[in-house]
């Protein structure tokens, strides 16, 4: 018996079929493996992307949320307004002071130093002039918003 008889016959047939959808089923299953692959990675994806969009918002918000927002209520009296507005202009006016005050005494305690002690004093100068602009600048603390 010949290949091409086997092929053609009722019995060959069957065989071959069968090892055809088994070709076939295999590929099948492959192809539904790399579609959930890439399905996961996708949802990965998006979850991440979601992820960095939310605490974007978050910082936003935490940005806006501690920006001083000076607004005297409507249906306050004269005398309360006033008070408001001297409270708010001596907020600012201290912290700012304060921020200025405090990197002039250091920058004035470094370069009233003796050299070695000013290569001493480098790290911590840096820390206390840095941290007083951070506080001044960045006093905003980020916070998640209520949900």
């Amino acid at each position: 018996m010949s290949f091409v008889d086997l092929f053609f016959n009722a019995a060959g047939g069957g065989v071959f079929g069968a090892l055809l959808h088994l070709g076939s089923a295999w590929f099948d299953t492959y192809r539904k493996q790399k579609e959930a692959d890439i399905q996961i990675k996708l949802m990965e994806a998006q979850s991440a992307s979601a992820e960095k969009s939310a605490a974007w918002q978050a910082f936003q918000a935490s940005q806006l949320a501690g920006a001083a927002v000076f607004a005297v209520p409507a249906n306050a009296a004269s005398w309360a307004s006033n008070l408001f507005t001297a409270v708010e202009a001596l907020n600012r006016v201290t912290r700012s002071g304060l921020c200025w005050i405090g990197v002039l005494f250091i920058v004035g305690m470094y370069f009233s130093a003796a050299p070695a002690q000013q290569t001493a004093m480098q790290p911590e100068i840096s820390l206390g002039v840095w941290t007083s602009v951070f506080w001044f600048f960045g006093a905003r603390y980020s916070k998640q918003p209520d949900k």
